[in-house]
């Protein structure tokens, strides 16, 4: 699979008519791990990167946002796994953070982009000719990927995956990893348990009884609103048990 650096018209159009309800479709390199977690949970773009940039960010830590491209061969260059997925217009941002990176005046991208709400994004991702791209800072759900495509080095090929066969693929893929968690361990397999068995798990390693337990990561959710940090946890299962528990 040969990816193409171009945009067919219609999606050229979308962008360069970019409003805040428009439907644009972009593209995230990555690596496995992530996009497995993006197929399951969905992607956070407000979740902090700790990532520093200064040729972009004045040296400040750049706190949040998903670098995403227009098209394939851009995304490529970034990551083994690129997940393709739909954002809305209001959602993507001029990728610098700092006001002092423009290149050129409102008016300049204006001129160019009149009928977008977000001029010098439009700009940005279809006429600057090196790593066109955008910062993605909102949220989407799982159904908004649209494709995952992988890297294979033994084939020396892509793969190309809906988010169910990409997440079937990585479990396959890593079924032999072994993820310890206090004394027991956590198969990829059983990043999907239920809440119930969840509680079972833990209270036996723990020698509580399964209401104990219960009461105890209920106490943990309601006063910090979340579960992440708690042990040597997946993140991956703690965000699945997190949404069970805010159901109780």
């Amino acid at each position: 699979m040969e990816f193409k650096n171009w945009l067919n018209e219609g999606h050229r159009g979308e962008i360069a008519r970019l409003q805040p309800d428009s439907a644009i479709t972009v593209f995230h390199g990555t690596d496995g791990d992530t996009a497995y977690d993006f197929c399951l949970n969905g992607i956070d773009g407000k979740k902090n990167t700790h990532r520093i940039y200064p040729h972009i960010s004045g040296g400040k830590p750049l706190k949040f946002g998903l670098f995403v491209a227009p098209d394939l061969k851009t995304a490529q260059k970034f990551g083994t796994v690129i997940v393709k997925f739909k954002s809305l217009g209001k959602n993507l941002i001029y990728r610098f953070p700092t006001e002092m990176k423009k290149y050129n005046s409102d008016e300049f991208y204006k001129k160019h982009y009149p009928d977008s709400f977000r001029p010098i994004v439009s700009y940005d991702m279809l006429d600057r000719g090196v790593e066109p791209q955008a910062l993605f800072i909102g949220m989407a759900s799982p159904r908004a990927i649209e494709k995952v495509f992988s890297y294979t080095y033994s084939d020396n090929k892509w793969l190309s995956f809906s988010s169910q066969e990409y997440i079937d693929y990585y479990l396959n893929k890593n079924k032999n990893k072994r993820i310890n968690i206090y004394k027991g361990i956590f198969e990829p397999q059983e990043y999907m348990m239920s809440l119930q068995d969840f509680v079972k798990r833990l209270a036996k390693e723990h020698d509580n009884t399964e209401q104990e337990t219960l009461d105890i990561l209920k106490d943990i959710y309601k006063r910090n609103g979340y579960l992440r940090g708690v042990g040597n946890i997946p993140a991956t299962l703690l965000r699945r048990i997190e949404q069970q528990l805010s159901k109780i």
